[in-house]
């Protein structure tokens, strides 16, 4: 569930990034949380194998 949150608020942190006109901020942060939320999905893959 807080992973679904904080999906949630990233995506909209790059939105009121995008009303400021501030495009290449909102790219780089939405890449940002699409690289992290990967991470976070391998590891818990990884972690879930170990245990």
């Amino acid at each position: 569930m807080h992973l679904i949150l904080i999906g949630i608020d990233g995506f909209f942190a790059s939105w009121r990034l995008l009303d400021d006109g501030a495009w290449v901020l909102a790219t780089v942060n939405l890449a940002g949380s699409i690289v992290l939320g990967l991470v976070a999905l391998m590891a818990g893959i990884a972690l879930g194998r170990w245990l």
